[in-house]
């Protein structure tokens, strides 16, 4: 039997919403939404394909959205750049470097590796996480 996969809409990028419902339609219009009792839901949900339509439109033309993108690798950069940083101070014998990049470490545990691979929202949770233990003001 297959196992049912769980995930929070809140960590969807704003354009997967609409790649996510439309998905669902789709699976569920493959196996007899009548039969699985979820025709009434089926049928709420397609009723939406129109607006979803046009929030990938709107998505994709959005003129901010490529300005968005630029400055979201700038970020996961800058949190590449701290975590490699952070590693190489906890190799060097110094306690004062040692001691900071403890802290460092934290957060960036805290939120694992794939810490650049979260939505804006996340991301932007996350730097802010980390701004404090790296002395710099918001």
């Amino acid at each position: 039997m297959n196992s049912i996969v769980r995930f929070r809409l809140s960590g969807l990028w704003n354009s997967e919403y609409p790649l996510v419902v439309n998905r669902i339609i789709d699976i569920a219009g493959k196996h007899n939404p009548e039969m699985l009792h979820l025709s009434r839901s089926y049928n709420q949900l397609a009723a939406f394909k129109p607006q979803l339509a046009k929030i990938e439109a709107q998505e994709r033309s959005d003129r901010d959205s490529a300005r968005l993108s630029e400055l979201d690798q700038e970020r996961d950069t800058l949190f590449n750049v701290i975590r490699e940083v952070t590693k190489c101070f906890n190799r060097i014998s110094l306690p004062p470097f040692n001691a900071s990049a403890a802290e460092i470490m934290i957060i960036l545990k805290k939120h694992g590796n794939a810490m650049t691979a979260a939505n804006y929202t996340a991301e932007t949770k996350r730097l802010y996480d980390l701004l404090p233990i790296l002395n710099v003001p918001r």
